[in-house]
């Protein structure tokens, strides 16, 4: 049975623990921090996720290998992109 959850999103690298076959759905605030919504198999062995944010006019690298999604963080002066490393 899969379910959503939501995970905390880190500025800079970070990992998360998911479950495997999991399948991010979007990256968005809620009230002042950062989240990530993700289908799970909560009963899945899980497995180690890196991801990296950058902000606009940051250096992107060839290990960020999937776009997840953009957000806005400080009323939108500070814009982020959340990339799967």
């Amino acid at each position: 049975m899969e379910n959503i959850y939501k995970y905390p999103v880190g500025l800079g690298a970070f990992e998360l623990e998911l479950p495997k076959g999991y399948k991010i759905l979007t990256v968005q605030m809620q009230g002042q921090e950062a989240f990530m919504w993700v289908v799970v198999n909560p009963e899945n062995e899980t497995e180690k996720v890196k991801f990296i944010t950058r902000g606009t006019g940051h250096i992107y690298e060839p290990e960020m290998q999937e776009y997840i999604g953009t957000f806005q963080m400080a009323n939108g002066a500070l814009i982020w992109h959340l990339f799967k490393l």
